[in-house]
């Protein structure tokens, strides 16, 4: 199928992986359930789900593997877990867009308390769409 690219191949890890689509549109596998996600969504697998996702054509994305310590005070508490496909509206795909690529080339010179700001900032924003 041209212009498609598997990422890694199917595997399972104990992080929160978060992939956020802002251009085209990717197919994923999350625990032998198929589907497309498109820009203005983003896909989050919960620790230890089986998953596997791909570019169809020109997609645009931004990758995220989060240790699941950086959030397991607000999920093990209610025993939650993340939807896989959280779709925002297009005003707050925007914002949210604007914060990653905003805090995005600054994130390697971040000490452990701003990477762990910018986690909980990150799923903050989300929280009402993805639990």
């Amino acid at each position: 199928m041209k212009g498609v690219y598997k990422f890694f191949g199917t595997h399972v890890h104990n992080s929160i992986e978060m992939v956020v689509c802002y251009r085209g549109e990717m197919s994923y596998s999350i625990n032998d359930v198929k589907g497309t996600f498109k820009a203005g969504q983003i896909l989050l697998t919960n620790s230890f789900d089986t998953h596997f996702y791909e570019h169809i054509e020109d997609a645009g994305i931004y990758i995220f593997v989060f240790d699941r310590s950086l959030l397991d005070d607000v999920l093990s508490k209610e025993n939650l877990e993340f939807k896989n496909i959280v779709s925002l509206d297009e005003d707050s795909f925007a914002k949210f867009l604007s914060y990653i690529e905003s805090e995005y080339l600054k994130l390697d010179d971040y000490n452990l308390l701003e990477r762990k700001a910018f986690v909980l900032s990150l799923f903050g924003k989300l929280s009402k769409y993805a639990l």
